[in-house]
């Protein structure tokens, strides 16, 4: 079975999305970990998710860089997912989606560190070129009111298609 690795910022509906897809024919697990910061547990994490790959159709994880260049040392692709915070929309437009983003963390009851975490490094944790700088195969961008649900069949086309370059054996 090819996985389909999909790094996703929190909020993102990776719990959703294994929860509300269980009589789907695909399989999802939701491998996403609570804070981490030291190398042992990044190592330990990124070992986690290669026993994983190969038994479930998509593998949601956290998005944590130190993770993703394990995977990527090791030759294993994944997809980048987070809101869009591209230079190219209005700050306007990215002022709206990023509230829309914590008023998910609000909603969903999240502690004050951890909004405030989120809040501090939110801009730099979804500018463009930190998403580029996890050497992701693909980014994809969500808008302020998608979720991974929403983008579930691109994702299946993503994996039917992209064959090796995006999926691992």
């Amino acid at each position: 079975m090819k996985t389909l690795v999909i790094s996703a910022f929190p909020g993102s509906g990776k719990s959703f999305l294994v929860k509300h897809n269980k009589n789907c024919k695909l399989l999802f697990s939701d491998k996403d970990n609570g804070f981490l910061n030291y190398e042992d547990e990044f190592k330990e994490y990124a070992n986690e998710i290669m026993d994983i790959i190969g038994k479930v159709d998509f593998l949601l994880i956290s998005q944590y860089p130190e993770v993703l260049k394990i995977l990527h040392e090791n030759g294993i692709p994944y997809i980048v997912v987070a809101p869009n915070n591209s230079p190219y929309l209005s700050s306007y437009m990215r002022n709206i989606i990023k509230q829309q983003w914590f008023g998910r963390f609000y909603l969903r009851k999240d502690s004050n560190d951890w909004m405030d975490l989120l809040y501090k490094n939110y801009d730099i944790w979804t500018s463009t070129s930190h998403l580029k700088s996890m050497k992701p195969s693909k980014i994809i961008l969500l808008e302020g009111c998608e979720y991974l649900s929403n983008i579930i069949n691109d994702l299946e086309e993503l994996k039917a298609l992209c064959g090796i370059d995006i999926l691992n054996d």
